[in-house]
């Protein structure tokens, strides 16, 4: 059976990608990772100073991406931590997380709130 697409892509990547190091951080950023770390933390409402610089295990990502697949969209929104416009579409984003975890050989993931607008910001200030 020929590998899914998106572990395709993310070789692809790796390959055109300069090589990381063994200790290479991962980091992520915006509504899947954001909301998985509120979903791990339990949180009942948003917490920047709680989600800013968590960290995400593999073995956390795989655990949740089996968990949200096989719950339905009512299941994923009773969740502490899950928000209204994420819970159609998280599972996918684990998806995605789990695989550029896998393909880049990252046992963690750094969740970042900040974004590449902030740079920006403070690159112009």
């Amino acid at each position: 059976m020929p590998a899914p697409w998106w572990r395709a892509e993310v070789g692809r990547a790796r390959a055109e990608l300069p090589l990381m190091d063994g200790d290479g951080i991962l980091i992520g950023l915006a509504g899947t990772v954001s909301t998985l770390a509120a979903l791990a933390l339990e949180l009942p409402r948003y917490e920047r100073a709680r989600i800013h610089h968590a960290v995400l295990s593999r073995d956390q990502v795989e655990v949740w991406l089996e968990r949200l697949a096989s719950e339905d969209r009512r299941a994923r929104l009773a969740r502490p931590g899950m928000v209204e416009g994420r819970a159609d579409v998280i599972v996918g984003g684990v998806v995605v997380l789990a695989a550029v975890m896998a393909g880049f050989d990252r046992s963690t993931c750094l969740v970042s709130e900040d974004d590449i607008l902030d740079g920006m910001v403070a690159s112009i200030l």
